[in-house]
């Protein structure tokens, strides 16, 4: 779905370039759920960003089904870290997931009932009425998620969305996730500074590394589905993964 090659960005800093990851290259297949992990700082928002079409790269290709992306494009829907900074705070919940359904449904009737799916599919049936300052983090990013899918996306860009949630909301939000993207057959690329939820979600697992960042290692989880967040993460599997991602991450492996 997704061609990366030869993927470079740079920012200006202090009247210098500094050049944020080099020669960058990965593919993506419909349908994948990819992470994206790595230190703070080498770039994995902005690479999401370049992919999204939200920022270009100073050089290098990205294309989304063989077409280039020079901009936001439909099929391409991404979540924000920061779900309450992303949602529209003088809209009600239904009505930010409404601005999403409209896109696809012309008819106010017919945006009115996906809304009403969605908002049942991420279990806030009951919040519609609610703005997106009266409810929880977590709800809010359920609210973010049920927006973004009433664009029916092929492909969900998504920028540690879970990040700021305890851990009981953080794990239902993964299954959650799970669930959506098993159901609908989206593509999911990922990006978070956890190791353990990346090897959790997805299919496989990109490590950018160095300065100018690039990519050090692809992971793939050979871990069975459906997943569960205690048998899951007890297996032996787990654990190797688990390791061997840190040991490219702390510099001791990698290509």
């Amino acid at each position: 779905m997704f061609s990366i090659r030869a993927l470079s960005k740079s920012y200006a800093r202090d009247g210098r370039d500094a050049t944020i990851f080099r020669d960058v290259a990965f593919d993506v297949r419909p349908g994948e759920f990819v992470s994206i992990i790595g230190p703070s700082g080498c770039g994995k928002t902005t690479l999401l960003r370049c992919l999204a079409g939200l920022d270009a790269p100073g050089s290098g290709a990205v294309r989304l089904d063989g077409a280039p992306v020079d901009g936001p494009g439909a099929g391409v829907v991404m979540v924000f870290q920061d779900a309450a900074a992303s949602l529209f705070p003088w809209k009600t919940v239904f009505g930010n997931v409404a601005f999403g359904a409209a896109r696809g449904h012309p008819s106010r009737s017919g945006a009115g009932e996906r809304t009403r799916r969605l908002l049942a599919d991420v279990g806030l049936s009951g919040f519609g009425d609610y703005h997106p300052w009266q409810v929880s983090g977590g709800m809010q990013q359920r609210a973010a998620m049920a927006r973004a899918l009433a664009c029916e996306p092929g492909c969900l860009l998504m920028d540690e969305p879970f990040a700021s949630l305890d851990a009981q909301a953080r794990a239902e939000l993964e299954d959650l996730l799970l669930s959506l993207w098993a159901d609908r057959g989206m593509t999911v690329l990922f990006v978070t500074h956890d190791v353990d939820e990346a090897i959790y979600l997805s299919d496989r697992i990109l490590i950018l590394g160095g300065s100018p960042a690039a990519v050090r290692d692809d992971v793939a989880v050979d871990l069975p589905r459906p997943r569960h967040q205690v048998d899951t993460r007890g297996l032996p599997r787990f654990s190797e993964l688990r390791s061997r991602i840190h040991a490219v991450l702390t510099g001791g492996g990698g290509r």
